[in-house]
């Protein structure tokens, strides 16, 4: 059946978290769009005196945006909360 494109109705986007779409490539690679698609900002220093003051030898790669790094800093639990935690309004998943 073909419906008109009117009939589209939006809604949040749903991951069955034992399915393929669950594990945690996906999630990192959905949280990298949404980064983006919801325009979540992150402004990397840029000035050397400051990353000397943090003792950052280079700036961060862009897309190593804090969220996907706080993702990856614990186990599959943490980065399934820490999704949920920034994009649960966006995102239900099922456990």
């Amino acid at each position: 059946m073909i419906k008109s494109r009117d009939e589209l109705k939006p809604g949040p986007i749903e991951v069955d978290l034992h399915g393929p779409e669950g594990n945690a490539f996906y999630l990192l690679a959905l949280a990298s769009k949404l980064i983006k698609r919801l325009g979540i900002e992150y402004k990397y220093p840029d000035h050397h005196d400051v990353l000397d003051g943090l003792g950052i030898t280079e700036a961060p790669e862009p897309d190593q945006h804090p969220i996907l790094r706080e993702m990856k800093s614990g186990d599959y639990d943490h980065l399934v909360k820490v999704f949920d935690d920034h994009f649960g309004d966006w995102v239900i998943l099922y456990r």
